[in-house]
């Protein structure tokens, strides 16, 4: 199950709650973290992805994504709980952010149910900003991005590790969800259960689907730095594009930092690829 909530802001909306920077995901998290106290909206420190030292858990497997897009802000839940839990508080968050902005900000939801149907043949798919890894020095993330910086080709550093990444990230998902009492139909729930405790093992689940999924890399753009509160970074591989054969239906997250809605797995059109474009700042 999916709850995926848009609020589209007008420029004077934006301006008040963002300034001249404009919107921005970290920004959006922190801001509600703040309203949260404000306006007294009951909000769990989960929801923000914080840790027990106030840092984000960028490596958390959550339910809940703060994020933008191109018209405004968004509120993405995974799982039948944290749906519940944020179409319960979605009224108390929408007339916060409207007192804040002093301006009317529309509110728009949609829900659905996941799934992944297993397809014969391939499809395209495309994750404009996939956080990896941390930039620090020993990590295999930061070390290919010296080497793409020096000229090397992504394609022929990540091209059997991403596919790899990116399946272990949809075996992730399926677990939550199975673990929420939400179906995935499509064929992905005979690899889920595996790699449920007591079922199976995660790395027989995982390297089924691997082979069934096929997925193969086409093109990364490139790369960028995201800077975190602890002073860290984190590299983001820029417009991932690769083939697979499924077909994912509702959101689906691959990578760190889920909790700014960063990783969606889009399906590939030209228009889609175009309109990354405007997500290539990963600060957006």
């Amino acid at each position: 199950m999916w709850t995926d909530i848009h609020l589209p802001l007008t420029n004077e909306a934006e301006s008040k709650l963002f300034g001249p920077r404009g919107r921005d995901r970290t920004v959006f998290r922190k801001k509600l973290a703040a309203l949260n106290t404000q306006y007294k909206l009951g909000l769990p420190p989960e929801f923000f992805g914080y840790r027990a030292d106030g840092q984000a858990n960028d490596r958390g497997e959550t339910t809940l994504g703060i994020g933008t897009y191109a018209a405004g802000l968004r509120l993405v839940a995974i799982g039948s709980q944290a749906c519940e839990l944020l179409q319960d508080k979605a009224p108390k968050i929408h007339s916060a952010l409207i007192s804040e902005a002093n301006a009317l900000i529309p509110l728009h939801v949609r829900n659905g149910e996941h799934g992944c149907e297993l397809l014969p043949y391939e499809r395209r798919m495309v994750i404009r900003s996939l956080c990896v890894g941390h930039a620090r020095k020993g990590d295999y993330w930061s070390g290919a991005a010296e080497a793409a910086q020096k000229g090397e080709s992504w394609m022929t550093l990540v091209d059997r590790k991403v596919p790899n990444y990116l399946t272990q990230c949809i075996v992730k998902q399926g677990v939550i969800l199975a673990q929420n009492g939400d179906d995935c139909p499509g064929g992905l729930e005979n690899f889920i259960i595996k790699a449920l405790p007591a079922k199976g093992t995660w790395s027989e689940a995982h390297s089924e689907l691997k082979a069934k999924l096929g997925i193969k890399l086409l093109s990364v753009a490139g790369h960028k730095w995201l800077k975190r509160e602890n002073g860290n970074s984190l590299v983001v591989l820029q417009d991932v594009e690769f083939s697979i054969r499924a077909n994912l239906i509702g959101p689906w997250f691959a990578g760190r930092m889920k909790i700014e809605a960063r990783g969606e797995f889009i399906h590939s059109t030209r228009t889609a690829l175009a309109a990354s474009s405007e997500s290539a700042g990963v600060s957006s």
